[in-house]
């Protein structure tokens, strides 16, 4: 390999690197904002004389807002680069600064929702970018899914603690320390993206007219959108939903999300009542969800390239089932055991579930990062009829009948995975065809200079004769 060839290399193994290293950090910033709030809603029911049903509500409010925004991200997702993901962070960075400044249940709604079009934004743009950097290989993109993916189990796992210990020292303290989190992320973001444009630019001028090369380096670093984009992102959403493969991966993280958003919404009311707990105390408790999702996301990605990924999904939505559906709970070493391997569940889905996507998008769909906006809108419609829908369960029965519920449904969804068996070798198989093509395509391109050298010599031989 060429000195040359070496230092391309090690260049796009750096470009990799920080490339996940941005994701990682906006999708941690983005759930570290959305369950700092657990162990402090709860505590406005008493506070602001709410019902169990409105502190549902405005954990839901997100998710919603998420879910209608989504269209809109689609439009932009494929074209656009990492312009949403840095607006989505400052987004959130005016929502976490908005709760300090007013005590009404409204108000906080307001900017609990406005916080749903930043996610969109964020997760839609980030998974995308991740797709675009390690397009064309399977194996790393899965372990790279996995790692960025961590990103949100840390955040779910920092969030409730902090928010926790923060709100006892004082109550805007958890919202100014998201702040400053998040405006970290944001500078490391654009520091990040400015790379990128100069280094498009740079190959710009070296290419001069091999506008092909440019054109798909400028779209990773965000370039813009053609005079069709929305048409074109309506006909990609409607052939997404029509395809049984990615609905069914789609409908696992619904699931999956749905159950865990509603645990995130009613344990703290639950560990309150029943066990007498304060806001520090269920925040630390969360740790029992968290630390497993984190280990589980990880080892998502490394078991979807061993065993396959539809198999990974499936084994984490039984074990979330089953330990969600774990009782007694009057008993906390129990509530313990289900918060672990929930959690557990919950990272091998959410850890192998975006390259299952991914798989199905190169295999029928061209590589669209639009699949990982709809992979969003899935996740956030969880977490609206989650909170909701489990408030609703444990009003007018109790905390354990709700857990049965939830965890039945989740058991009972896992054999639909089994669609996808067969979609990583295909897409193998695949790429594998368009390499030899390649190859072949690139053959041909060589063979006329080799054939007119000949012809030439041929004349001559003939002109000395």
């Amino acid at each position: 390999m060429s000195e040359a060839a070496e230092k391309k290399k090690a260049a796009d193994r750096r470009k990799r690197h920080m490339g996940l290293g941005v994701v990682w950090c906006a999708l941690f910033c983005d759930y570290l904002l959305m369950t700092v709030a657990i162990p402090i809603f709860p505590n406005l029911k008493t506070l602001w004389n709410v019902t169990d049903v409105e502190v549902g509500m405005l954990f839901s409010a997100k998710a919603a807002v998420q879910i209608l925004s989504s269209p809109l991200i689609a439009r932009v997702v494929d074209g656009w680069g990492l312009t949403p993901l840095i607006l989505g962070l400052l987004v959130e960075l005016v929502s976490s600064v908005g709760f300090t400044l007013s005590d009404s249940y409204g108000f906080w709604f307001g900017m609990r929702a406005l916080q749903g079009v930043a996610s969109a934004a964020i997760l839609s743009a980030g998974f995308s970018h991740v797709q675009q950097l390690y397009a064309g290989d399977s194996n790393a993109l899965g372990h790279a899914m996995g790692t960025v993916t961590t990103g949100i189990i840390s955040g779910v796992m920092a969030g409730p603690p902090l928010g926790g210990e923060l709100y006892e020292v004082g109550k805007n303290v958890p919202f100014f320390f998201c702040a400053g989190v998040v405006g970290a992320a944001v500078l490391l973001a654009v520091v990040y993206d400015r790379g990128l444009r100069t280094t498009a630019r740079r190959e710009a001028d070296v290419k001069g007219d091999q506008k092909g090369d440019v054109g798909g380096e400028a779209k990773v670093a965000g370039g813009g959108s053609s005079e069709g984009e929305d048409e074109g992102t309506l006909k990609k959403i409607c052939e997404l939903l029509r395809d049984k493969h990615v609905l069914v991966v789609l409908g696992s993280l619904m699931t999956a999300n749905a159950a865990i958003s509603c645990l995130e919404a009613m344990i703290g009311l639950f560990l309150k009542e029943e066990h007498g707990m304060s806001e520090g105390e269920v925040g630390l408790m969360y740790i029992a969800t968290a630390l497993p999702s984190v280990l589980g996301s990880k080892l998502g990605g490394w078991m979807g390239n061993r065993v396959g990924r539809w198999k990974t999904i499936l084994v984490g939505m039984v074990l979330q089932g089953s330990f969600y559906a774990l009782g007694p709970k009057s008993l906390l070493s129990v509530v313990v055991v289900s918060m672990a391997g929930l959690g557990l569940g919950m990272g091998l889905v959410d850890g192998c579930a975006p390259a299952m996507l991914s798989e199905v998008g190169q295999l029928y769909h061209g590589g669209t990062g639009v699949v990982f906006t709809l992979q969003t809108a899935a996740i956030q419609l969880g977490f609206v009829l989650g909170p909701v829908g489990g408030a609703a369960i444990m009003q007018s029965t109790d905390f354990q009948m709700m857990s049965i519920v939830l965890g039945a449904i989740m058991v009972l969804y896992a054999p639909l995975l089994t669609i996808n068996s067969g979609i990583t070798d295909l897409l193998k198989r695949k790429l594998e065809e368009d390499r030899k093509r390649e190859e072949l395509a690139g053959t041909r391109t060589a063979e006329p200079p080799v054939a007119a050298s000949q012809l030439a010599a041929t004349l001559a031989a003939a002109g000395d004769a």
